[in-house]
């Protein structure tokens, strides 16, 4: 009797395409051939790959079209196969696929729209986390607000463009004709998260908030972030707009915790 361990690489070989000895583990049974019961299984594994592409990038199809789409599906299994327990991560080399890939690596905005769909992917599946309050901010003592870290909640995400790729995403999601694509003079930055309804909500950010972001993400106090924000704006209004970036985030629901 054959190894166990043996059928199964034979038999993931086989679905992948790769050479395999797999037919020498099924037993004939006419008057239906082995390569075409094998086939039924191989088929059905490419077709469940093709669908979580499909569900997990439906705006990209679109906006490749059919073509393009039935093109780039096959390319993509065959240069990333499956290697994870759950489909939930095979998709996540798309962005570079379309990078790599011609005649995808012509229009740079496809690997920027690929990218976008998994983030909103991310902020959907993140875990759970309780956000705090408006009221949190009168509890916290004049002393502390310098050494204050936020904690964002899982679900929030941050995402450059250089194209306008999320307008394009707003279009077809609207099932409306996309602009065509256009390299953004300057990069619009975007935060993205999960509201209380578990919808994924987005906006842009102005410069000064995005770094506040990323600078709090990376465990900066409040203190850091009114030292930073004067990059752009004067001392006297510094603390105000720290501030006024705080409650918006907080009214988000995006602030997990509030620690000093």
């Amino acid at each position: 009797m054959s190894d166990l361990k043996t059928i199964q690489q034979d038999f993931m070989a086989f679905l992948q395409g790769k050479p395999s000895q797999m037919t020498k583990h099924i037993k004939s049974q006419q008057p239906v051939a082995t390569s075409t019961r094998l086939g039924i299984y191989q088929n059905a594994y490419i077709s469940r790959l093709r669908e979580t592409i499909d569900s997990d990038h439906p705006i990209l199809g679109s906006y490749l079209g059919d073509d393009l789409f039935d093109q780039m599906v096959p390319a993509y299994i065959e240069q990333y196969p499956s290697s994870y327990p759950s489909l939930r991560d095979f998709c996540q080399h798309i962005p570079q696929f379309l990078r790599d890939n011609a005649p995808f690596s012509e229009h740079p905005i496809l690997a920027e729209l690929a990218a976008f769909e998994q983030i909103l992917i991310n902020a959907f599946d993140a875990a759970d986390a309780t956000a705090v309050g408006p009221e949190k901010l009168g509890t916290i003592p004049p002393q502390s607000w310098p050494t204050m870290k936020l904690r964002f909640r899982p679900c929030v995400q941050r995402f450059g463009a250089h194209w306008n790729c999320v307008q394009s995403w707003q279009m077809l999601k609207q099932e409306k004709q996309p602009p065509p694509p256009q390299q953004l003079t300057t990069p619009t930055l975007w935060i993205l998260w999960r509201n209380p309804e578990r919808l994924t909500e987005f906006r842009s950010m102005e410069p000064d908030e995005a770094m506040l972001l990323d600078l709090a993400l990376k465990g900066g106090d409040f203190a850091d972030m009114c030292d930073a924000l004067l990059n752009f704006h004067g001392e006297d209004e510094v603390a105000m707009r720290a501030l006024t970036i705080l409650q918006q985030w907080i009214e988000l629901g995006l602030i997990g915790d509030i620690r000093f």
